[in-house]
């Protein structure tokens, strides 16, 4: 079967056995070809020798338990899901060096299959199953004193969502601050009841009687701005959630999965979008070349 006019070439294809000449054959490695089967993926591309799969799966599964132990300083907004794909993509690149630049569904199976396993096995396996962890780091205690140290700024980039279950709050519902209270030069960092919250300003009663502060008492009103707040913490439709600075084995006891880190939900995200990043430089050239 001719596809076009090579007179009396007795070349042909060496896949689809189609008349070719010298002016419309493309060479390849593996021998002559028509210009439609020289686009077309063969055997020695997708052929994944195992070696080069072992090699590809360790280099994989190096990627998955690095996400796993950095999973904690992947938050943010919606630009942490733009590095998280473009991360992903140079990661995708190495490991396809690794894998020979093979393609096919072996390849793409192994690197995303790598990538999660190694996210299972690394410490953050704890937040992928909703049973966090949040006392260590690679194996590494966190102390409470650094605890303490991250919870205002957790508490006041968290906020958010404080303010909105305040905002449907019930009758039942407990909600409270912590911030620095200052009276006549003197300052305490004490537990407030919300009373109300207007623009960024939050106003209550103290919870406790300071000691510091002797023209204030338990149950005296104070204000407070949400830039300056230590923590939160509140009780609403019988969930508790906050209190970031108490002792982080205490606070997993209490409140299992921690709010203002990586959830289950946002750390299962980071990973799918790593992946499709990872598996990107693969799925590329299959497009491209139909």
């Amino acid at each position: 079967m001719k596809t076009h006019s090579c007179g009396d070439s007795a070349l042909s294809c060496i896949d689809c056995q189609a008349q070719v000449c010298p002016s419309c054959m493309e060479q390849c490695p593996v021998g002559n070809r028509c210009r439609k089967c020289s686009g077309r993926f063969t055997s020695h591309l997708t052929k994944l020798p195992m070696p080069v799969m072992l090699r590809t799966a360790a280099g994989a599964i190096g990627v998955g338990f690095a996400f796993g132990c950095f999973y904690q300083f992947f938050h943010g907004g919606f630009y942490i899901w733009f590095l998280m794909y473009f991360l992903g993509c140079l990661l995708g690149k190495g490991l396809h060096k690794l894998a020979s630049y093979k393609l096919g569904k072996r390849v793409l199976a192994t690197m995303i299959g790598g990538v999660v396993i190694g996210a299972l096995i690394s410490p953050a396996q704890g937040e992928m199953f909703g049973h966090p962890s949040d006392s260590s780091f690679m194996g590494i205690k966190i102390d409470p004193e650094s605890v303490a140290e991250q919870a205002p700024t957790i508490a006041r980039r968290s906020f958010d969502s404080f303010e909105t279950a305040f905002r449907n709050k019930h009758s039942q519902d407990h909600f409270s601050v912590k911030a620095p209270v200052e009276d006549n030069g003197a300052v305490e960092h004490l537990w407030i009841k919300v009373g109300k919250i207007e623009d960024t300003t939050i106003t209550g009663t103290l919870a406790s009687a300071p000691t510091k502060l002797a023209n204030l008492k338990a149950g005296s009103e104070v204000s407070t701005k949400v830039e300056k707040l230590d923590d939160w913490a509140y009780s609403h439709n019988g969930q508790d959630a906050g209190n970031f600075g108490m002792d982080p084995d205490e606070r997993v006891r209490t409140y299992g999965d921690p709010d203002g880190w990586m959830t289950q939900g946002w750390i299962w995200i980071n990973l799918a979008i790593m992946l499709a990043g990872v598996v990107s430089p693969v799925l590329a050239i299959r497009l491209k070349n139909g």
